[in-house]
């Protein structure tokens, strides 16, 4: 999904393997909220990301793993479609529940630099970078993830920092 640009075939393609493999919902639904995020229609991608964002924090807090990859994505949709209130409400319970992971750097970062606190989020972003998880399990590279968030403050803000 990430080696292509966001668009109708790349969902089908992995509507088309979940189908073939466990027709589970999760992976159509990360593909849609991905899409969306992408073109820029924040709140269908925070509608879309929600509820596989809960099911990985639902397995991160019981398992104490660190799984919450869509965090940033999710917090980013938030903010960016109006609702900052939620995205810093997602933010916060995770930290309290799971901790200051990558995940939660790498969000708190887009929020901070989003309000203009580049200094903040440029050391969460650092930070992020050193606390890094394997790939394991996780649908996106958590390097990418890190690496977008940077793209989406630098265009958002402009400040060449982010580079």
């Amino acid at each position: 999904l990430i080696d292509r640009p966001p668009s109708a075939e790349a969902l089908e393609l992995i509507r088309r393997a979940a189908a073939a493999n466990n027709q589970s919902p999760y992976y159509p639904q990360v593909a849609q909220g991905y899409i969306a995020l992408r073109q820029r229609d924040f709140a269908t991608a925070a509608q879309k990301l929600s509820r596989p964002h809960r099911d990985l924090y639902n397995i991160s807090a019981t398992r104490n793993e660190h799984l919450s990859e869509l965090l940033p994505y999710l917090a980013l949709a938030y903010a960016r479609s109006g609702n900052v209130g939620e995205a810093e409400k997602l933010v916060k319970e995770h930290l309290v529940n799971i901790g200051a992971d990558s995940d939660y750097l790498i969000a708190r970062a887009l929020l901070d630099g989003t309000a203009g606190d580049h200094d903040s989020a440029r050391v969460l972003l650092r930070r992020a970078y050193f606390r890094l998880p394997q790939l394991r399990t996780r649908t996106f590279f958590p390097g990418y993830i890190l690496l977008e968030a940077c793209e989406w403050l630098l265009e958002a803000t402009r400040d060449e920092r982010y580079r």
